[in-house]
Parts: structure tokens; C-alpha cells; sequence
């Protein structure tokens, strides 16, 4: 994307947010405008983490919304957001449009959406992007990892869902979603990770044929990945325990993806000062089932909030590499548990527990030794804890200390150094809010 296009982008972002007070006192009665604009700090400790350069400490971690929602006739709400983020070398501030859709709440127990919106995948999907609903700057990484935001945000599609009361026991809340995602950058760092995990074994085994002294994966090309035929459900009970709440999400999706892993091959020659290079670009595909199941819940008392959530992640499908296809099945497993305690109406506290295993299978790592990386590649466990101060009404400020033991969510593309098993992560954001 241009830097001219990403400027001009920048610019209606920046009049919207500024004139959306004028704008909201003229038409209130009909027009709802919000948003907020936050900017943030990351520092590592040995690696760097969502940043190519986070452990010098970057700034490189900025967000700004503005959404529009209207009501022009009884039970039909219309609205859109506009949403720019930086965040190292994805977004770069460019707006992009992060839902819009037009919902027909019939009754109680049935309405109608369409267009781009929410997914509701998890307890907290919904509430990820809006800061002032939550203490941590960081949700649970496990879950809601912040690599994968733009890929499973919101689903263009329909969606149904409702309210029921059940008797005694409380009432259920589902919405059922089918449609797909849509992919704003094929090279996002998210992307260019998968393709460089896929692709890193392949010139490693290069190594292992006659005659080649060294094989060296030097990137990839003519990148193509959809995600389509998603269909989920999500429940939640709301029990007749006073603040309890209980619930399950399922999501089933086929992700297609295609590009060309670039290796360079060095044979040897009669002169062994001047080996020959030759570079050669071998074509892979993949066509992956993955389903996803949740089980949370939350309880809240008084100032206390108790939550968790536990998400199997199973992607299975063929891979095909060349003209060599195969099967592949890897089952994940991610949890946590948080609380959340509202010392008065400025200061909050919150701290978690989240875990994350590549392969449920291989929790201790074995299988990622054979493909070269370090056994801790396989998890990642990480202990938050979370301040929060509300200035006013408006502004807040919280700061986030991350203590980790495992890389599984660490991208490799950004330590071409190595990992390094424990490290820390420090948080610092703040958010103006409208």
C-alpha cells in the first residue's frame, strides 16, 4: 500500500474523529457517534514479541475507531466503524472498514443481521476492541491473540439470534453466523509466520539430499489465502445465580491457502572456492478443516469479576508441496483463568494465567526439536498483572507486566537470533475515549 493512500486514509480518519462531537450534537436523535483513540508501549525481555523491535522498547502499537450507529425506523439499527491500527509493520494507520451491517431485532427471541460484523467466538470477541470494557491492555494471549486480531475480528455474512427464558432457570442468549473472513493484508505478519513455518522444514530437508552443501529458505511469494464456509453458534446461559454466567462457542471454517517457498541451493563444483547457486521457487498448497469449541464463563460479585475460558483448536487437511501431498491433523489446546477487582471508580486491578500449547499432542515439545526449533516453541504460559486508572471519564491509563515461559505465540520471522525460553513483556496504554 502506498504511503500516499495510507496518509490520505490517516487524514479522514483523524477530521472524522476530531468533528464527531459536532457532528453527533446536530443529529442526535438520530445518529449515535463513537470511538477512541489509544496509543501504546511495548518492552521485551529477550524476545521480541508482536514488534520486530520490542525488546528497545516501540511505540509502534496505535489504534484509532469512529463508529456510526442509526435507528431510522423501530427495531432496525444500522451502523459501521471505521478502524486504523499500527502495530510494527501491520496496518501502518490505514483505515479500513472493521464492521457494517444493517440488524432487525423481530422479538425477543429472534433477529436478523447482515453485512460485516462481530464474531462471536468467546466470551469476550465482542468486547476486545472496546478499551474503557475491560481492565487488561492485553486480553488473555492464548485466545485473543493480538497477531491474529484483523483475521478473526468480524465475519461478512448473516447472523441470527435472540433471547429465551427458560423458567427458573435463567434465560439463553445465541446468535448463530455463517459467511466468511476477510483478509485485509496477505502479508501481515500473522501470514508471512505461517508461511515461513511451513516452508523452514522444507529447506531443512533439502539439506538431506545427495549432493547439495546447503539449502536456505530466503522467503516466499505469490501469497493467496481465503477463509470461507464459516459457520458457528455461540450460548450463553445466564443462570439463576445472581452475576453467573456460563456458555459455549463452536466454529468451523476452511481455510485455502497458496505461495511459492523461494530456497536457494548450493552444489558443489570442481573448484570448491566457487560452489553453484541455483534458486528455485517450490509451490505449496494447503486446504485445512479447522474447528474451534469454547467453554467459559464469568462471575461477578460485587467489585470482583472471576472468569475463564477453555478452546480446543483442531486444523486438519491436506498439504500439497510440489507435486507431494500429504495429510496433516494438529489438535491445540489454550485456557485461563482471570480476575478482576474494581477498587473504586478510577482504579482497577486485574490479573490471569494463560496457557498455550501448539500441538496438544506434543506438549512438551519433542516434535518440535525434530523440526529444529527449541522444545519450548511447543507452549507458551503467561502470568499477567494488570493496573488500570481512569483520569476521567474519558482518558485512562493502564500498565501491564507479562511474566512468559514458552514462545509458541512468538513469531520467528522477528528473532532471527533464536528464542530464548523465559522472558517478560511490558505494557503501557492509553486511551481517549468519546
Amino acid at each position: 500500500m502506498s504511503k500516499q493512500k495510507q496518509f490520505i486514509s490517516l487524514v479522514v480518519m483523524v477530521g472524522l474523529i476530531l468533528t464527531a462531537p459536532l457532528f453527533s450534537q446536530g443529529f442526535s436523535d438520530q445518529l449515535n457517534i463513537h470511538g477512541f483513540v489509544s496509543q501504546g508501549y511495548l518492552k521485551t525481555t529477550e524476545n521480541n514479541y508482536l514488534a520486530s523491535d520490542s525488546k528497545e522498547g516501540c511505540m509502534s502499537y496505535s489504534e484509532a475507531t469512529i463508529n456510526f450507529m442509526t435507528s431510522p425506523v423501530d427495531r432496525l439499527n444500522i451502523g459501521t466503524q471505521l478502524y486504523a491500527r499500527d502495530m510494527d509493520e501491520d496496518g501502518n494507520l490505514f483505515v479500513t472498514i472493521d464492521w457494517a451491517y444493517g440488524d432487525y431485532r423481530w422479538k425477543d427471541y429472534m433477529g436478523f443481521r447482515i453485512g460485516r460484523f462481530k464474531n462471536p467466538v468467546g466470551l469476550y470477541a465482542k468486547l476486545r476492541d472496546v478499551d474503557m470494557a475491560r481492565v487488561p491492555a492485553f486480553l488473555p494471549q492464548s485466545i485473543y491473540a493480538e497477531s491474529e486480531r484483523d483475521l478473526n475480528l468480524a465475519i461478512n455474512g448473516v447472523g441470527l439470534y435472540g433471547n429465551r427464558p427458560i423458567s427458573i432457570l435463567g434465560d439463553l442468549d445465541y446468535e448463530v453466523v455463517y459467511g466468511g473472513y476477510n483478509i485485509v493484508d496477505q502479508q501481515s505478519s500473522f501470514f508471512k509466520n505461517q508461511y515461513y513455518m511451513t516452508a523452514e522444514p522444507i529447506a531443512m530437508g533439502m539439506m538431506a539430499m545427495p549432493g547439495i552443501i546447503s539449502s536456505t529458505l530466503t522467503g516466499t511469494s505469490n501469497e493467496l489465502s481465503t477463509i470461507e464456509n464459516v459457520r458457528g453458534i455461540d450460548l450463553r446461559w445466564n443462570t439463576p445465580v445472581p452475576g453467573l454466567l456460563l456458555g459455549s462457542s463452536i466454529n468451523q471454517l476452511e481455510f485455502l491457502w497458496n505461495y511459492d517457498a523461494n530456497i536457494d541451493m548450493v552444489f558443489p563444483t570442481a573448484d570448491p572456492a566457487s560452489p553453484y547457486t541455483m534458486s528455485q521457487a517450490v509451490p505449496i498448497a494447503g486446504a485445512y478443516d479447522i474447528r474451534t469449541k469454547i467453554f467459559f464463563g464469568e462471575f461477578q460479585w460485587n467489585k470482583l469479576t472471576v472468569a475463564g475460558e477453555y478452546r480446543t483448536f483442531d486444523i486438519e487437511g491436506d498439504i500439497v508441496i510440489g507435486t507431494t501431498e500429504s495429510h496433516t491433523k494438529t489438535p491445540r489446546e489454550m485456557y485461563y483463568g482471570m480476575g478482576t477487582y474494581q477498587v473504586n471508580h478510577r482504579i482497577a486491578f486485574s490479573t490471569y494465567y494463560s496457557v498455550f500449547y501448539a500441538n496438544s499432542d506434543d506438549k512438551e515439545g519433542a516434535d518440535q526439536v525434530v523440526l529444529g526449533r527449541p522444545d519450548h516453541s511447543a507452549w507458551q504460559k503467561d502470568l499477567c498483572f494488570t493496573g488500570r486508572l481512569d483520569i476521567n471519564d474519558n482518558w485512562l491509563f493502564k500498565a501491564e507486566y507479562h511474566m512468559i515461559n514458552g514462545t509458541g505465540q512468538v513469531q520467528g520471522l522477528h528473532n532471527p537470533d533464536g528464542l530464548k525460553e523465559d522472558w517478560s513483556l511490558l505494557v503501557l496504554k492509553s486511551s481517549f475515549n468519546f
